[in-house]
């Protein structure tokens, strides 16, 4: 334990007062900042259900949706496949009259 000088206890409580009143300013920043970013949080999940997601189950929809996707995109493949095979020898009897 320390001891001191009257001065040197007003100088100490100055400075400790000093600290205290940033550090109370520092914690109304950060508590100001996170309520900010809570309230976009919510607006960006409240948009995201607007738009017919669940934010908590985004990796599912996502993952779904690609399966869909893939699954559509070989349909595709397969249609023009077919195409290209039922034109093709209208195009070779085309070419060679």
């Amino acid at each position: 334990m320390s001891v001191y000088s009257v001065d040197e206890i007003e100088r100490k409580f100055k400075d400790l007062s000093k600290r205290r009143n940033e550090l109370s300013s520092s914690i109304n920043k950060i508590e100001a900042e996170l309520a900010a970013r809570k309230r976009q949080l919510k607006e960006r999940m409240d948009a995201c259900r607007a738009d017919g997601f669940e934010p908590s189950d985004l990796q599912n929809q996502l993952n779904r949706n690609i399966q869909v996707l893939s699954v559509k995109l070989d349909m595709f493949e397969a249609e023009l496949k077919d195409a290209e095979s039922a034109v093709r020898p209208m195009l070779a009897e085309i070419s060679a009259s």
